[in-house]
């Protein structure tokens, strides 16, 4: 800290309006705290106390392996706020985020959290926030749209949209893929059931060539100048195939798997030797998260198509390879609480 930084953050928290409402609020079994939510004229926002994984429980990431980080992260699951609905005011979420309240710039939440108390803002000693030590606490910052020109008093009942996301489960579940060959696969669902895919394609992609015949393109090329100039462009291209000649460079391919599930679940793959290898700090710091897509809208079988990269780099010459169904993605659709104050 430096009184520059002072500086800023006093700026940063200086609002034309404010109103407290201090609100615990129960989701999915979940409680978060509504504390206040302030107006200025470059934005209106809302924030929010709610349960995190401290720090220092984190651990060292550099010192894991990408299983044992994604495990990590998988218990550290995060819901979306769509839309609040206050009497006649619709609050529309634009976008946040969120970080546990004892980290680097704690005294930023601090001077919040005192400015908000003097405005009248406290927690009531049967909130389930009360004695919680800060270590475990995190402050989530909502940037919103109002539909009125005001700060709404949230004294009545109120609708809370959860967005559209995803619940995961752990599988860690071995399997042989064949390369080119058809396969079926069956896992046990959370609920006992067993689900049944097929694995109706996994092929090996040469990402390098097929980035640069995109790039080489004249109608790929002329699509992308109309939103950038031609040296954004070669810049692009450039930062695109430095990054795969370093991840995947000419003479390996990476791996994408097409499939079908009796049930609507996305699936994972992984690599078992990239998720039980300790990754080594790089210097770099571009990476690529390429994303594939079937020709086809239904399978084989007539359910829905859907596809998988695994982006870790394999010789041109793989024929079946170790891979683990790691984890599978159920989806969890919009829905609306109503609560009281």
């Amino acid at each position: 800290m430096n009184f520059k930084r002072f500086q800023t953050i006093v700026q940063e928290n200086d609002y034309d309006e404010v109103k407290v409402i201090g609100m615990d609020v129960e989701i999915d079994g979940a409680f978060m705290h509504i504390i206040a939510m302030t107006k200025s004229q470059k934005d209106s926002r809302i924030y929010i106390l709610e349960e995190t994984t401290p720090l220092f429980e984190l651990g060292d990431y550099a010192e894991k392996t990408p299983r044992e980080s994604m495990k990590g992260s998988q218990q550290e699951e995060h819901s979306f706020i769509k839309t609040i609905q206050v009497h006649e005011c619709e609050i529309t979420v634009k976008g946040e985020h969120s970080g546990p309240i004892i980290q680097g710039d704690y005294e930023e939440t601090f001077l919040f959290l005192v400015k908000m108390a003097k405005q009248g803002w406290s927690i009531s000693e049967t909130s389930p926030f009360y004695q919680r030590e800060w270590e475990h606490l995190g402050l989530r910052v909502m940037d919103v749209e109002l539909s009125v020109d005001y700060l709404p008093d949230f004294d009545g009942p109120i609708e809370i949209t959860m967005a559209m996301t995803f619940k995961k489960q752990l599988l860690e579940m071995p399997v042989k893929l064949e390369i080119g060959t058809a396969q079926e696969i069956i896992f046990v669902d959370d609920v006992g059931q067993e689900v049944l895919c097929y694995l109706n394609n996994s092929m090996l992609v040469d990402v390098l060539k097929k980035e640069k015949a995109r790039f080489d393109d004249p109608d790929y090329r002329t699509k992308i100048l109309q939103h950038c100039t031609q040296e954004e462009l070669e810049n692009m291209r450039q930062s695109v195939l430095e990054t795969l000649e370093r991840d995947c460079p000419e003479g390996m391919c990476y791996i994408t798997i097409e499939y079908e599930c009796a049930k609507n679940v996305s699936l994972q793959f992984y690599v078992k030797q990239y998720l039980d290898t300790i990754v080594q700090p790089s210097n770099q710091c571009t990476a690529l998260f390429m994303r594939t897509r079937p020709d086809q809208e239904n399978g084989p079988h007539g359910l829905k198509n859907r596809s998988v990269m695994i982006q870790y780099a394999v010789p041109k010459s793989t024929k079946q390879i170790d891979v683990e169904l790691f984890m599978a993605m159920w989806p969890v659709p919009e829905r609306t609480f109503v609560v009281k104050k």
